[in-house]
């Protein structure tokens, strides 16, 4: 199943999101722990390499993840 880009509708590219342990999503820029309204993005474990799938538009410069 091809994903679109929300904001342009191009089929986007599927890969992963890399990067250093754990990947986090917060609001505070530069969060060095986890707080309350932060997410932890894992990916699948299944298979080993605990990193979220991940599409990207390199027309818009956007990468959409779920967690």
């Amino acid at each position: 199943m091809s994903v679109l880009c929300p904001n342009c509708g191009n089929k986007m590219e599927e890969g992963s999101l890399c990067g250093k342990a754990p990947i986090l999503w917060s609001e505070q820029p530069l969060a060095m722990f986890r707080g309350g309204g932060d997410v932890t993005l894992f990916g699948n474990e299944l298979f080993g390499n605990g990193f979220p799938v991940a599409h990207l538009c390199r027309t818009c410069r956007r990468v959409l993840v779920e967690y």
